[in-house]
């Protein structure tokens, strides 16, 4: 068996992944194809005739089909009829027990990501501009991304006031146990993004035991309904955001509550062993082929 990794959208991944599943067909082997693409229902949705050709032939050429979230499949579907596609959720290592937040105030924030416009960097900026007077920090943990690094530069430079007074840090990129531990220092996860699939950083930040505040992008919100892990951003001004972390800072009851139910989901569903049963109907699934 052949199990191949790809964003698969737009066009040009998506002949690539379409190639490797063609020679894994060749050599006798089955291909599951495991699509990562952010916003990929969107892309499906909008993208031109290259790109639905490519992507229905890429299905129904490969003997198993996996997103990571529900809208994606129904996307798939939607353009490739019975084809199977299943639906893996990301998975994440949980901790055995919950490690208490620090205490407050402040409030810490925390972002991990590429810090890029898409995902909300330069809204978060300005939400804690708008913060002021309020007792809330942020760190934003990670790297250029794909604005790449003149923008970044530009941001942090823009932020200077903010940085020299101790409310945003900019830590660049860390390894996973750096992440983690950003993680429990934290307080709320944030991520106004407008396109993701269903995101690691989120699904850690669960795991420990940290609330999210996030956008309706993705699978981002079904997991924050689903759970009550958190709340969803109805959109991306920098005055919404603002709004939310100051409701947030005032009723730390409901920040703790949110924060012990990301905990439980992500231990029930979504972890190795809550996805052991999707993957079992992935490999079933080639087995009657």
């Amino acid at each position: 068996m052949v199990w191949i990794h790809t964003f698969g959208v737009p066009t040009l991944p998506a002949l690539r992944a379409l190639a490797m599943v063609a020679a894994a067909r060749m050599a006798g082997r089955p291909a599951v194809v495991h699509l990562h693409a952010f916003g990929l229902e969107r892309s499906v949705a909008r993208g031109g005739r290259s790109l639905r050709l490519a992507v229905r032939a890429l299905v129904a050429l490969a003997d198993a089909v996996v997103v990571v979230h529900e809208e994606a499949a129904q996307a798939l579907r939607s353009i490739s009829g019975t084809a199977p596609v299943h639906v893996l959720n990301n998975w994440v290592e949980v901790p055995a027990e919950l490690e208490a937040a620090p205490e407050q105030p402040p409030l810490r924030l925390v972002f991990v990501g590429g810090i890029v416009r898409r995902k909300g960097g330069p809204q978060l900026i300005e939400a804690m501009r708008a913060l002021d007077g309020v007792p809330v920090e942020l760190r934003m943990v990670g790297g250029a991304g794909e604005d790449g690094m003149g923008a970044l530069k530009e941001l942090q430079a823009g932020a200077g006031d903010l940085v020299a007074t101790g409310r945003v840090a900019f830590t660049g990129e860390m390894d996973a146990a750096g992440v983690r531990a950003e993680l429990r220092a934290a307080h709320v996860f944030v991520l106004p993004s407008e396109a993701e699939g269903m995101p690691i950083a989120m699904l850690e930040a669960m795991a420990e035991g940290r609330a999210v505040l996030v956008t309706d992008a993705g699978n981002m919100r079904p997991v924050v309904e689903d759970t009550g892990c958190g709340w969803v951003l109805p959109d991306r001004q920098p005055a919404t955001i603002a709004a939310f972390v100051r409701r947030i800072a005032d009723d730390p009851g409901a920040l703790a509550a949110a924060s012990a139910a990301a905990w439980r989901a992500t231990a029930a569903r979504y972890s190795a062993t809550a996805q052991r049963h999707r993957i079992d109907a992935v490999l079933a699934s080639l087995r009657k082929r």
